[in-house]
């Protein structure tokens, strides 16, 4: 993905918009925050694994007037590039475990693991994006989404946080991507002086044949 133009970009409109995100606490439990130098960051511990139940309770959807719409994504990283899926398909974040790995699929469907008696299937969401590998595999995460048709497990490099995205600091798709990505990529969000690539749930949850 070339990201350059897209930084630049960026970096322009955000001299001319001084509209800042607002990032909120992860749902599930953590030790109280701390603020980093960074204005309008939240530092804390490591996000905690949450079941299902807590994430449930935790997930707000959308909020805002029908002009400025708020919406909460989950951050995570990919490589280098942080990446954002929107909070309300996501079910709760396991570590990874053992899976049986299946017979003729895609590069990218790692294989099967059991979640509570339920087979759920995990794709390696760095393989399917083209992202670099990742830098430290003690700190990947799979992020378990609702599924068109079943949840499916998404295998993530970080877990960053939870960040609230108005609909002013959404931007189209760059038109320069191609392939998976083009097809993956819902827009460009911006957040205090970062990018964020804004992900279809549909498509990179869809297992393909």
């Amino acid at each position: 993905m070339d990201l350059a133009k897209i930084r630049k970009k960026a970096r322009l409109q955000e001299h001319s918009d001084g509209q800042a995100g607002e990032l909120v606490d992860p749902i599930m439990d953590a030790p109280p925050e701390t603020h980093s130098q960074q204005p309008g960051w939240l530092e804390g511990a490591e996000i905690a694994l949450a079941s299902e139940q807590e994430y449930s309770l935790g997930l707000v959807g959308r909020t805002g007037d029908t002009e400025d719409e708020t919406v909460q994504w989950l951050t995570f990283f990919l490589g280098t590039e942080e990446y954002a899926l929107e909070l309300s398909v996501v079910l709760e974040l396991i570590r990874p475990r053992n899976l049986t790995e299946l017979p003729q699929v895609p590069k990218d469907l790692l294989g099967i693991v059991s979640l509570r008696g339920e087979m759920l299937p995990i794709i390696d969401l760095g393989k399917r994006l083209g992202a670099d590998p990742p830098v430290d595999a003690d700190q990947q995460r799979v992020i378990v989404c609702a599924g068109a048709e079943q949840r499916v497990g998404l295998l993530v490099d970080r877990v960053s946080r939870v960040a609230k995205l108005s609909t002013r600091q959404i931007e189209a798709a760059p038109f320069m991507l191609s392939g998976a990505q083009a097809e993956s990529v819902e827009g460009v969000g911006r957040l205090q002086g970062r990018m964020l690539i804004l992900l279809k749930p549909e498509k990179i949850t869809a297992i393909e044949s």
